[in-house]
């Protein structure tokens, strides 16, 4: 399951290849995220609120809205979209699963050049759309940033601390 809540631009569209259908138009935002968490070795199943809902239609999108605690808890994994170049490499990368929402700032150390390379992810506007459904109801979500991934429940429980 993919939920890229930070969508882009709706004006700047790439196309993709859905089902066949070669011409499918999305966000270049999108495209990029695809892109990035498609694997090559086996196909996967992705649902993604921006092609499946209607977004024109106001009646579908609040009866699919009404369907998102189950469509989340149902779900083996969120999958988010953070359009942000990060460094794997980083130090900071072994402690980010330790974090919670009981952690606290002074919890990242001392060092600023331990965190800078991983600091813009707290900052990205996906933090600030985080539907609460996703962090309640979901089993797992995992942060994806241009190949990167990033266990995604302890970064949306200390970020909201």
């Amino acid at each position: 399951m993919l939920c890229p809540i930070n969508g882009g631009n709706p004006t700047i569209t790439s196309a993709i290849n859905l089902g066949g259908d070669v011409g499918f138009k999305v966000t270049t935002s999108l495209e990029i995220a695809l892109r990035n968490i498609r694997r090559l070795d086996h196909a996967i199943i992705i649902w993604i609120d921006a092609i499946c809902i209607s977004q024109q239609d106001i009646k579908e999108r609040n009866h699919q809205v009404a369907m998102m605690r189950d469509i989340y808890s149902k779900a083996a994994a969120v999958r988010a979209w953070i359009d942000q170049e990060t460094d794997i490499n980083s130090p900071a990368f072994p402690a980010l699963p330790a974090l919670n929402e009981s952690s606290k700032r002074e919890d990242l150390g001392e060092d600023p050049d331990v965190w800078a390379p991983i600091a813009e992810i707290f900052y990205s506007s996906y933090w600030d759309r985080l539907w609460v459904q996703q962090l309640v109801f979901a089993k797992d979500i995992v942060v994806h940033c241009y190949g990167d991934t990033i266990p995604g429940l302890p970064l949306g429980a200390f970020n909201g601390s």
